[in-house]
């Protein structure tokens, strides 16, 4: 509740220091993020499954640490892939995907250059989320969910009001956040399990063990994208941006009724 509070609350004041074109832009962040769920290829739940497994003896303790480093190459090597696409392509979709009207093509840019440390940081957020969920410490899990949301959304009404009212600004204070929560869930996660026998290593032999029910969570999860995202997609090129705005903050809205049910 309090994560979904965080998202929405500071919302009248990023529109107001920023205006509706600039949050559009975090809205067309919000919705690559659940497209780049595909990346994820089932993965992250599957992770999640195989670390509760090893709570009842069904993994060594070297074998889960094996799992968890081939995650790790894995989304390491998806993580630096997004940053180097969404860098690449960020002054095409400025002058010739987004309708912008107000703001600059060039912030534009550089905004979306930015969007993809931020992305990268929530995609490898997952792989441990789902590893510490699996581990049973969902109490701590979302503690620190609630901690970095205050962080990421009450601190970025400081950084816009207070050091620089640009969209530039709330950006690098989002990736700023992203690689701090991702460093201390490395470090939960790393506690949390037992030492192994040697050196944790990349295993294919894992990736083939788990590709079933990892294909079928990604099968879900692209249906699910198509259900609850196209239109976003879409829009973004279709209308203008601040219109794009409006759009997705009434779609953000009404979410939190998806959240209470």
């Amino acid at each position: 509740m309090w994560v979904a509070l965080m998202g929405l609350a500071f919302v009248p004041v990023y529109i107001s220091y920023l205006g509706v074109e600039s949050w559009a832009l975090v809205g067309f962040m919000s919705m690559l993020q659940a497209w780049l769920a595909l990346l994820d290829m089932g993965l992250s739940p599957t992770l999640s499954r195989e670390m509760a497994c090893f709570l009842t003896g069904s993994h060594s303790a070297q074998s889960i640490r094996n799992l968890l480093r081939t995650m790790e190459l894995i989304y390491g090597c998806i993580a630096i892939s997004v940053v180097g696409v969404v860098w690449l392509i960020s002054s095409w979709v400025a002058n010739n995907w987004l309708n912008v009207t107000q703001l600059s093509a060039a912030s534009v840019a550089q905004a979306i250059a930015m969007m993809g440390i931020v992305l990268a940081g929530r995609m490898l957020e997952q792989v441990y989320c789902g590893a510490i969920q699996g581990l049973q410490r969902q109490v701590w899990l979302s503690s620190m969910r609630g901690v970095f949301a205050t962080l990421r959304w009450g601190g970025a009404v400081g950084v816009v009001a207070l050091v620089s009212p640009t969209i530039q600004a709330f950006f690098l204070w989002q990736g700023i956040v992203s690689v701090l929560s991702v460093v201390v869930l490395i470090r939960q996660t790393y506690r949390l399990l037992p030492p192994g026998v040697g050196f944790a290593r990349f295993d294919v032999a894992v990736i083939m063990r788990i590709r079933h029910f990892a294909g079928g969570v990604a099968a879900i999860t692209f249906w699910g994208l198509l259900l609850n995202q196209i239109d976003k997609l879409l829009l973004s090129k279709i209308v203008p941006l601040e219109v794009y705005g409006y759009y997705v903050l009434a779609a953000s809205v009404s979410g939190v009724l998806y959240f209470l049910i």
